[in-house]
């Protein structure tokens, strides 16, 4: 078996109404698992949080961000 392979798509950047210079990144994650790609869910943190966590997650495995709205249809092999 193959190892999973993970996507991260940057759905949107909206206005925060809580920390007004801190705009909300809502991303959605997903895995691919030999021929079979599963969404696993959507996170809505602020950019502040969003840039640490890409960065560890890029350094900690194999992972491809995505901005939106590039093509999604597929994770590449």
């Amino acid at each position: 078996m193959s190892s999973p392979r993970y996507q991260l798509v940057v759905l949107g950047r909206y206005p925060s109404f809580v920390a007004r210079e801190d705009p909300q990144v809502a991303v959605e994650i997903r895995v691919r698992r030999e021929h079979r790609l599963a969404n696993v869910g959507t996170l809505t943190l602020r950019e502040s949080e969003w840039e640490p966590l890409r960065r560890a997650l890029e350094d900690r495995i194999e992972v491809d961000v995505v901005e939106w709205p590039g093509r999604v249809c597929r994770v590449p092999a």
